[in-house]
């Protein structure tokens, strides 16, 4: 479930339009943009994802929450293709990399 909080007028507009039976729903991932905006009403078991743009521009992403030491990082890993260098380029060789 994606909850886009930016155009809630308040928190009370958020349970009004039933934003609260959402988070939390068994069986479901809510993740919610401008939380600030609600923050009063969100779990207090609640994770968190904060995203900020340094002056240089590069993006710093930080994650808060018990669930992150418990995930198998492994899953996540994107193969990557390396080309040999061979007449044959059409074809790629893969290689899973976890750093």
């Amino acid at each position: 479930m994606h909850i886009d909080a930016y155009r809630l007028f308040d928190k009370e507009e958020f349970i009004q339009t039933g934003g609260t039976e959402l988070l939390g729903s068994s069986g479901s991932l809510s993740l919610v943009e401008w939380s600030e905006r609600i923050e009063d009403v969100l779990p207090e078991n609640c994770q968190r994802i904060s995203i900020t743009i340094e002056e240089n521009g590069d993006r710093l992403f930080i994650i808060e929450g018990d669930w992150i030491e418990n995930v198998n990082w492994e899953r996540f890993a994107i193969p990557r293709y390396d080309i040999p260098p061979s007449e044959n380029s059409d074809r790629f060789t893969p290689h899973e990399v976890f750093q």
